[in-house]
């Protein structure tokens, strides 16, 4: 599963990157997030391997968040403090994927395991940081990027 979600990352990061570029990073920040909490949501009803594994490639396809949060530290902090926000911002993702994984393995079977078997807990669980970051971003993030066209 986790192979799937990084080959299509890799596959759509210079992609993505150009077209926020192009277009503003904003949109394709809350794309990325978007996709990232529904289809974490919906491995919790995935019976089948290959369904799981599309659905990483689909949330590695449209999440080049750590790449266009890079870009926009770069369009947004000055030179001479760019290096501690992208410190920041190494350690939150670093934090982030440690603890999703204790908490992915700790909420296996917790709740609703008899309606949708035991991965539903921790995907409705880990839905919730991306969904809250999609609106903090909506509300707070001011467009970091002047568009090229």
């Amino acid at each position: 599963l986790t192979g799937s979600y990084s080959l299509a990352n890799f596959a759509s990061s210079v992609v993505i990157g150009h077209w926020s570029d192009l277009y503003g990073r904003k949109p394709f920040i809350l794309l990325g997030l978007f996709f990232s909490a529904i289809c974490t949501l919906a491995l919790g009803f995935v019976q089948n391997i290959w369904l799981g594994v599309a659905t990483r490639a689909i949330i590695g396809t449209f999440n080049c968040n750590f790449a266009l949060s890079r870009a926009a530290i770069s369009d947004i902090v000055p030179n001479g403090r760019r290096s501690a926000a992208y410190g920041v911002m190494g350690a939150t993702f670093a934090i982030a994927r440690t603890l999703s994984s204790a908490i992915g393995g700790l909420t296996v079977g917790v709740f609703f395991e008899r309606q949708f078997g035991p991965y539903m807990a921790p995907c409705l669980i880990l839905t919730a940081p991306p969904a809250l970051t999609f609106v903090l971003v909506l509300i707070f993030l001011q467009e970091p990027h002047t568009k090229r066209r």
